[in-house]
């Protein structure tokens, strides 16, 4: 389709029929046309889409790369080519120019520049922009090498620029720059960080004393207080996993530890340790999974992007670094800056490396394993403009993620009288996330003079976070039981989006992880909220029987905790924290019960199939108080409502 200028003609016959008129058919044969009875030229207006030079997308105009580690934005060093194993995504992420800020001032009335204002002759076709050396806070950025252009193309260019100036209030004839933000919501992370960094203090850096001792046996009864007895596997798991950011710069981990241990065939034991580690990295809306490490039978599997899988045999003596690769990704972006498109391409690079220490056979009585995983992985920018007048770089350094996370387990069945479990579980998590700055310079080149354009694409000190994870050393658990009770538990108050006035709060509650320990067997489950109302147990589907075995031996006292961590949503943010269920220092049910008297003790104190509420006395954001509802019995519960089956 072409744009170009035209004219309209007019005219009527003698017969007053009008032009081109549906009561003459014939009228060209009649000679009326064309007339200069009425004769009008004009240009029309069109759609201006900026010309992109070509290899623009693929290779970037004036395209200069951030650095995977530089002191400042201004650094020149680049990076090498994406390795083979790399993965270059095939979308093309476009962001709309609604996802840029720029403070608007009073506009200004648009006055076109031409010729005479940059004194340009009337028969110079061309005009040469000179080579020229981009500096960003007295630092060299880029080298702009000089490029002829016609004088139509470069009118037309500047005055493109100078149109949407005006329109905000600005203008290309002074020296002040132009200033753009991406938007996100910046606010919110610090928000984040500070409810996640509350979490993480509450948790670790002042633990909690327990609320009381459980030790020792039912008043009258000692070790050899037993009946016939049955072998108990251990089914032993515990998880953790957190998002930070959004959508635009995200990262979401997790990573878990399960320890199982049973009877086999032939009274043979098996035992099997089972470690989990997941990265996953979001930038402007796309995700990538960039680290997954999981272990199948003795194998332990590996994937990372742009890497085929690995699988290393853990049933042998191991003690090396199993692992040590680049990851890297990329996809090709796209973005409106008024008339001007950056076009060009965004990614990250890094490194993912994995050491073993130990021997992991599910056949044999022993098991250990030290799973060290070290990822990091930087973002960086290859961009260009499509106005020839401009010229663009790219600076700073965003961290999106250091993850060096360890876990350790260790795994015995004895051959003891009774036999036991022995264990100790570690979880250690080091961690900088979505840390540094990403930014866009570029210089509009108008002959006469330059001006300054600045893109804030990323600027936060990002989340930081040193602290174990979870503990459980020498660890010994009864593999064996001589009779049994039940733990349910009947409903969950968290987070809600209500005050305790019931005034809304801006809270969507997503999920609840259940974290149950029964005299060293740990649990863990995570619980949809179904309704969104900060309340498990409400709705349909909420009704699964949220049941665990409490073995007993020889009248033995059992100790047992309940804890909860509330997945919800502020916005565009996803929080993570730790509901209170008992007043004072404590948020954690913790109990003793006493299978001689049938009873128990601690946060609350009850007996056998008795529902007990317990509700702490602290909340994050005003909302009601927490609560959990359970009951310990023979398992002579209360069916399910009708609704929920």
């Amino acid at each position: 389709m072409q744009c170009r200028d035209a004219k309209i003609y007019a005219t009527l016959d003698v017969n007053g029929y009008a032009l081109k008129g549906d009561n003459d058919p014939d009228y060209l044969k009649k000679g009326c046309f064309p007339s200069g009875d009425y004769v009008k030229s004009f240009k029309p207006k069109c759609l201006q889409v900026p010309k992109i030079p070509e290899g623009a997308i693929k290779e970037g105009v004036e395209k200069t790369k951030t650095p995977v580690k530089s002191e400042s934005p201004a650094e020149t060093k680049t990076l090498p080519k994406l390795p083979e194993s790399s993965y270059a995504s095939k979308k093309i992420l476009r962001i709309p120019a609604e996802k840029f800020f720029i403070e608007k001032k009073f506009p200004i009335k648009f006055i076109p520049l031409d010729r005479s204002y940059f004194k340009i002759p009337v028969e110079q076709k061309t005009i040469t922009l000179k080579e020229k050396t981009i500096m960003v806070n007295g630092k060299p950025l880029l080298v702009r090498k000089a490029k002829t252009i016609s004088v139509e193309q470069f009118l037309k260019e500047v005055n493109a620029i100078e149109e949407w100036l005006n329109g905000l209030g600005y203008t290309l004839k002074d020296k002040e720059p132009i200033k753009i933000k991406y938007v996100y919501p910046k606010e919110q992370f610090k928000l984040q960080r500070e409810m996640l960094s509350k979490d993480f203090l509450k948790k670790v850096t002042i633990p909690s004393p327990p609320q009381g001792m459980c030790e020792g046996y039912s008043e009258g009864y000692d070790a050899s207080s037993s009946g016939p007895k049955d072998f108990v596997p251990l089914d032993w798991e515990k998880n953790w996993n957190a998002s930070f950011g959004n959508d635009d710069f995200g990262v979401n981990l997790a990573a878990s530890m399960k320890i199982k241990g049973d009877k086999g065939k032939n009274n043979q034991n098996t035992i099997d340790i089972i470690p989990f580690l997941d990265a996953e990295v979001t930038l402007f809306g796309e995700n990538i999974d960039v680290l997954k490490i999981d272990k199948q039978n003795d194998t332990l599997i590996l994937k990372a992007v742009g890497i085929d899988k690995e699988e290393i045999v853990l049933c042998a003596d191991i003690n090396k670094e199993i692992f040590n690769k680049g990851v890297a990704w990329s996809t090709e972006i796209e973005f409106p800056v008024g008339p001007i498109n950056i076009v060009g391409e965004i990614g990250f690079k890094g490194k993912a490396k994995l050491s073993f220490l130990g021997r992991i056979c599910s056949l044999e009585p022993y098991a250990n394993g030290i799973l060290s995983p070290s990822l990091s992985a930087n973002a960086y920018a290859e961009l260009g403009a499509s106005y020839e007048i401009v010229s663009v770089g790219v600076g700073g350094e965003l961290t999106l993620i250091k993850w060096n996370p360890s876990l350790t387990g260790q795994l015995e069945l004895t051959n003891s009288n009774p036999p036991y479990f022995k264990y100790s579980v570690t979880g250690e998590n080091n961690m900088t996330l979505l840390a540094g700055k990403l930014y866009i310079w570029g210089e509009i080149d108008y002959w006469i003079d330059s001006k300054k354009v600045e893109i804030e694409l990323y600027n936060f000190d990002g989340f930081t976070f040193d602290q174990p994870r979870f503990a459980y050393k020498n660890i010994s658990v009864p593999a064996e039981r001589d009779h049994k009770v039940w733990l349910k538990i009947n409903k969950i108050t968290g987070i809600t989006p209500y005050t305790a006035r019931n005034e809304k709060l801006d809270i969507v509650p997503v999920s609840y992880d259940l974290i149950v320990d029964i005299d060293g067997r740990t649990y863990t489950k995570t619980l949809k909220d179904y309704n969104k109302d900060g309340i498990w147990g409400n709705a349909i589907g909420e009704y699964e029987d949220q049941i665990f075995e409490i073995p007993l031996l020889s009248y033995k006292k059992v100790p047992i905790s309940i804890e909860v961590i509330e997945k919800y949503r502020i916005g565009t943010l996803e929080f993570k924290n730790t509901l209170d269920f008992a007043p004072g220092v404590w948020s954690k049910v913790e109990l003793c019960y006493d299978p001689g008297k049938r009873t128990f003790i601690g946060t609350k104190s009850g007996k056998e199939d008795e529902e007990i509420t317990s509700v702490g006395d602290t909340s994050y954001w005003g909302e009601r108080h927490h609560g959990i509802s359970f009951e310990i019995g023979q398992l002579q519960f209360k069916p399910a409502p009708s609704k929920a089956k």
